[in-house]
């Protein structure tokens, strides 16, 4: 069951509760994707803190994916290079995210026709 729901969704936190379950059983789960492991009998207040931090945590996964599509979707390019115009336009054209930088304008310049050359053509 467990492999079935991350084969669909690897972000949904799945919590096993097991009446008839050994320490090797929840290892395995644990390793296979699972976010914790509970076995019967157990305390009310235990699996309510599990699911708390179940939700944080796809809290936490989604908030992450939102920042780095932020992040990697908004680039501004300062300057009138031609070289990296034609980078960012390339960019955009392909969707991809790529960071250049270097300490001086000559690194930069050559960096940017080697990713053109090399990646785009």
């Amino acid at each position: 069951m467990l492999e079935h729901i991350k084969t669909k969704n690897t972000d949904i936190p799945v919590i096993i509760i097991s009446g008839h379950a050994n320490i090797e059983m929840a290892i395995n789960s644990l390793r296979s994707g699972a976010f914790e492991f509970i076995q019967k009998p157990f305390d009310k207040e235990r699996l309510l803190n599990f699911v708390k931090r179940a939700v944080e945590n796809i809290n936490l996964k989604k908030e992450n994916k939102s920042l780095s599509n932020k992040l990697f979707h908004s680039f501004k390019i300062i300057g009138n290079n031609p070289f990296l115009f034609q980078l960012k336009l390339r960019l955009e054209e392909h969707h991809e995210p790529l960071m250049v930088g270097r300490d001086n304008f000559f690194a930069l310049k050559t960096q940017a026709r080697y990713i053109l050359l090399a990646y785009f053509f």
